[in-house]
This record gives structure tokens, sequence and C-alpha cells, in this order.
């Protein structure tokens, strides 16, 4: 049996798009802040230790750019989830609607007790 799992897309897509943002915001941030460890390393290239400061470095550039990338990947993957919810809600809603259309004959049954018109731009199929 499957999981009965319900989301409001509205905040799901609202934090999808504040990771996207803090994604860009720490990629801006950390862009340098490795610099000093390169200009360590250059300022004393006879060293034993210039190599293994350099590839340090270079390892945490790496790590840094990689955890930013995946924040920003599943800020992406929220906003794309809500954005699917909400399509195949609507979408749903809009079958359901044209069952109910369909069972009554009537647009006003389909429409329900909420006073919602869906009529924009339908021709009604029975012609009146």
């Amino acid at each position: 049996m499957a999981p009965d799992i319900r989301m409001n897309p509205d905040p799901v897509g609202t934090a999808g798009a504040e990771l996207d943002l803090l994604a860009n915001n720490a990629l801006a941030n950390t862009d340098g802040l490795l610099d000093s460890s390169e200009a360590a390393a250059a300022g004393h290239e006879g060293w034993l230790s210039a190599p293994a400061l350099r590839t340090c470095g270079q390892a945490w550039h790496r790590r840094l750019d990689n955890l930013v990338e995946q924040t920003r990947q599943a800020g992406r993957n929220l906003t794309d989830s809500a954005t699917t919810t909400s399509t195949t809600d609507l979408e749903a809603a809009d079958r359901l609607h044209e069952v109910l259309f369909d069972m009554s004959g009537s647009r006003a049954a389909a429409r329900g007790q909420h006073g919602e018109s869906g009529d924009e731009g339908k021709q009604d199929v029975a012609g009146s």
C-alpha cells in the first residue's frame, strides 16, 4: 500500500527558491576563501609543505563547490516537485469537473458549491 503523502506546494516551492538563493550567495561568499592557502604555498615553493598545502586547498575548494551545487540541486528539485504537484492537482480538479459535468449534463453541477466557473474559453457541448 502506497503511503499517504500530502504536500502544500507553495511553501515547498518557496523553500526551493530560497535554497537556490542560498547556494548563489554561498558561491559568492566562498569565492577566494582559500586564496591565502595558495599564496602561502606559492611563497614557500621549496618547502615540502607547499604541495601539501596547495593540494589541501584545492580539495577544500572542490568540496565547497560540490556542497554548493548539491544545495542548488536540492532547491531545484523542491521547486520542480512543487510545480509538478500544483500542475497535477489542477489537472485532477479539471478532470473531476469534467466528470461531474458528463454525469449531470450541467456546468452548474461541475462548479459545485464553491462558485468556481471554469467556463472561460469552453463551449457547452450540449449546444445550449
